[in-house]
């Protein structure tokens, strides 16, 4: 991923950490200071692979049929386009760690810090996306959708990871005992399902915003 700076939304971290939009001016000030100190320390990490988009029984095959997507929300989400990116994002044990010492010493802080970390996890997958997009000129990206989505099983996700290499490099990385990759991403997980994050690419050059709502369901990662 390039290394231009992470920016997360505060206005979004504090949705995900519960707070109402009518009592977020003094929690905002909160959420600024808490931000601060994460990301003086934690940067989010993807890993990401791009296949071609063949078809399978009328199912998605992806990588020369390592990964074949079950169920009709997999093949509605990617009709019509060429590509599918699978996409994975953590923050790494530091992050835990952090979380952990907060915790203790606060359990609000720690909500709003959870809260940031959703939300830390979504900017990274931003990053990892744009940098997806620079590499297929020409192309539009689908919104994210994952295991748990419609009917596409949770049980797919294994498979997923495992074609990503995920599991290799969560252990090369210590990534199996970090929270936010089994949270991975919050905002997907709550809406969606879990880790493990489907983009499409479609092969229109050009297309509009309205051709690319009505392909995709107008859903919003």
């Amino acid at each position: 991923m390039d290394a231009s700076p992470i920016t997360p939304d505060l206005d979004e971290a504090l949705r995900y950490a519960g707070v109402r939009a009518d009592e977020s001016g003094d929690m905002h000030r909160k959420m600024a200071e808490i931000a601060a100190q994460c990301m003086k320390t934690v940067t989010p990490r993807c890993t990401y692979r791009v296949s071609e988009i063949a078809w399978e029984n009328g199912m998605p095959s992806l990588f020369s049929g390592q990964l074949v997507l079950p169920g009709r929300t997999a093949a509605v989400m990617l009709r019509s386009c060429s590509h599918a990116a699978l996409l994975v994002c953590t923050l790494g044990t530091t992050f835990d760690a952090l979380a952990r010492q907060v915790q203790a010493r606060d359990f609000a802080d720690a909500l709003l810090l959870d809260g940031f970390g959703g939300a830390y996890v979504e900017a990274g997958c931003n990053a990892a996306e744009r940098e997806i997009a620079a590499k297929l000129p020409g192309k539009y990206l689908t919104d994210r959708f994952s295991p748990g989505y419609g009917d596409m099983p949770l049980s797919a996700q294994p498979g997923l990871l495992a074609t990503l290499d995920a599991q290799r490099k969560q252990e090369d990385e210590e990534l199996v005992r970090e929270k936010k990759v089994q949270q991975a991403m919050l905002t997907i997980k709550k809406k969606f399902g879990k880790n493990a994050i489907l983009k499409g690419m479609n092969l229109e050059e050009g297309a509009t915003a309205k051709d690319r709502n009505a392909q995709i369901g107008g859903h919003k990662a």
